[in-house]
């Protein structure tokens, strides 16, 4: 084993150590690592070893007449890359924390260290520019990282709806030269969800509520916490529950709460008929700063809920002024359709009901829709009237649905999509 100095060789530390191949094989052959020290990217180093002993010398010769220097060299590029800047997200919460990355392999100066990377960025809140380094993860990896605190820039108020801009200027790219690589993000604000993993529960069963906030993110390389308030009809103090994020820089938080006959910790206590009103307080909601604080609610059963509790059990013609029932009206006189709903729900419940009437030639002559609340296990009447001008069948369709707006329209709370009924009109 000789050192690169020992062997005339240049162009490399003279430390470096060089191995026989094998024995007497005169071929000797070293390792080096790359390095700020070898050269700089993107340029050609030379190697070279001059041999000060003639051909016609013996290895057991120690001395013999000068005969001239034989040297021979080999040329090696050293390769330079495109750098590569990129941060976790591209949308941020106003007290996120936002994590830069650097990718550039010609920046690893020093396989054996942790070397860095300046980063400038631009803060909207005071128009200016600031330098921060990113430290490379660990010796020889060429990926360098630092994180930027939002809140640090400015109050939320200043920053949401901002652009936050990052320029690394890259000393050496692939082709040799200087090069700016750049990305940006924004802040802005959501308005939190609140889900559950059902719609209705029994006593003893667990409540699994899930809220999604990403500016309830804070650390990205930390699990966030967040805090709901869970109280029933029977317990309006209830109590408060802690939801932790699924994972690091998700934004959703998760977590249970016990419903009970019986008050304690970590639970809520309810009766069989109660609702189960959860509330989040979005302290920065879509909107803000115009909207602060706003509270985000979801309410659950407790209790079987029958998915279409409003049964239809009798449509009857009837005279609108006694209520009696017929068996057909008269032309030009005033004639009246009586329907009965039942709930058979233990809860109240608010519906409404469509009808529409028909001639004896199919023709639509009247359109009539009521919105009313049943109590639970209880029945009510409803009376719609007209006026028929013809003689013959007319019919009458009848839809039960949850409301009149076009989205409630189309949810049916009776176990029949329609309920169509015919009466005779007479001269």
């Amino acid at each position: 084993m000789f050192t690169a100095e020992k062997l005339k060789v240049y162009g490399v530390p003279s430390d470096l150590e060089f191995r026989e191949t094998g024995p007497n094989t005169g071929e000797f052959v070293a390792v080096i690592q790359v390095s700020a020290d070898l050269g700089d990217p993107a340029s050609w180093i030379t190697i070279s070893h001059k041999d000060f002993r003639p051909i016609y010398a013996t290895p057991e010769m120690e001395e013999w007449e000068e005969a001239g220097v034989d040297v021979a060299s080999v040329r090696v590029y050293i390769r330079s890359f495109n750098g590569e800047i990129f941060t976790d997200k591209t949308e941020y919460g106003p007290i996120a924390t936002i994590t830069i990355t650097v990718k550039d392999a010609d920046r690893n100066l020093y396989p054996d260290k942790v070397d860095s990377v300046s980063v400038r960025y631009f803060n909207p809140v005071d128009g200016r520019w600031h330098t921060i380094s990113l430290d490379e993860t660990g010796p020889n990896t060429g990926v360098f990282r630092a994180t930027l605190s939002i809140p640090a820039l400015g109050t939320p108020d200043k920053v949401i709806g901002k652009t936050i801009r990052f320029i690394y200027v890259d000393p050496c790219d692939a082709t040799g030269a200087s090069a700016v690589f750049s990305t940006q993000v924004k802040v802005i604000s959501w308005t939190a969800k609140i889900e559950t993993d059902k719609k209705s529960y029994v006593l003893g069963e667990k409540v699994r509520i899930k809220v999604t906030d990403p500016d309830a993110n804070l650390d990205p390389n930390a699990i966030d916490s967040i805090t709901v308030h869970v109280y029933t009809d029977t317990d309006p103090a209830g109590t408060y529950v802690t939801l932790y994020e699924t994972d690091v820089n998700t934004g959703v938080f998760v977590g249970e709460v016990l419903i009970s006959s019986v008050p304690g910790p970590g639970r809520v206590m309810a009766r069989e008929i109660d609702t189960v009103h959860i509330e989040y307080v979005d302290r920065y909601p879509e909107g803000y700063p115009e909207v602060k604080n706003l509270p985000i609610t979801l309410d659950v059963s407790v209790g079987v809920v029958i998915p279409k509790p409003i049964e239809v059990p009798k449509i009857a013609a009837v005279e609108p002024e006694t209520g009696k029932e017929v068996e057909k009206f008269r032309v030009g006189t005033l004639a009246g359709i009586k329907i009965t709903l039942k709930n058979v729900a233990a809860k109240t419940k608010t519906v409404a009901v469509i009808a529409v009437i028909y001639d004896p030639n199919g023709v639509a002559i009247a359109v009539q829709a009521f919105k009313l609340p049943i109590a639970g296990k209880a029945s009510a009447d409803l009376l719609l009237s007209f006026i028929p001008k013809l003689t013959g069948t007319y019919t009458v369709k009848i839809y039960v649905v949850k409301g009149l707006t076009p989205a409630e329209r189309i949810q049916i709370l009776s176990p029949q999509p329609v309920y169509v009924f015919t009466v005779t009109v007479v001269e």
